[in-house]
């Protein structure tokens, strides 16, 4: 696997690229605002982020966990987060959170070159189109991305947190050495995280 790391970056600075990923996505956007909302901000805080802001930073961090606080059951304290990439050749190596929509989407392998070989033959997961994943396959190459966001206890051994749909949309592209930037956190303890 050719993961790179390239340099050190922190909580705030994931949480954010998590938000900012999610808010882009029709999936996840209003569950973003409804919760930008009720914390009595603007949606500003999320488009903006002052990372030099402790206050907003642990707002966004609230925000997160109030409509992704599942995802986060036993996830370790002590991640060291870091800026990198890796190509899309190694996607391959790359797991699926254990989620019961990427376990079935890639008959329970977590592989997402499973879920992109299905979407290729047509194949649909309970009857959902799969538009959404060729249309950031053609937006990825005009707009900028956030990174996808990994977690593991070494580079060997990488989950997927945040991004799955960038990353099947990239195997959709079928280039096989086109850098994806990334967020990488590890830990020696993600293994107590109830989605690793």
């Amino acid at each position: 696997m050719t993961v790179e790391i390239k340099s050190a970056t922190s909580e705030a600075v994931m949480i954010s690229s998590f938000l900012l990923a999610e808010i882009a996505s029709t999936r996840f956007r209003q569950s973003v605002i409804n919760s930008i909302v009720e914390s009595g901000w603007s949606r500003e805080l999320v488009d903006k982020p002052n990372l030099g802001n402790p206050e907003e930073n642990a707002i966004r961090k609230r925000i997160l966990l109030d409509y992704r606080g599942y995802y986060f059951n036993g996830f370790p304290q002590d991640v060291s987060w870091n800026y990198g990439q890796l190509l899309t050749k190694d996607i391959e190596k790359l797991k699926t959170i254990n989620f019961d929509y990427w376990l079935n989407f890639s008959d329970n392998t977590r592989s997402l070159t499973t879920v992109a070989k299905k979407i290729k033959q047509g194949i649909q997961y309970k009857n959902e189109p799969n538009d959404i994943f060729f249309q950031i396959a053609l937006a990825q190459d005009k707009l900028a991305i956030e990174p996808v966001i990994l977690v593991g206890e070494s580079l060997r051994k990488l989950v997927v947190l945040e991004g799955h749909f960038r990353l099947v949309a990239s195997l959709l592209q079928e280039k096989q050495n086109q850098a994806i930037p990334a967020i990488i956190g590890l830990s020696n303890k993600i293994s107590n995280w109830a989605l690793y």
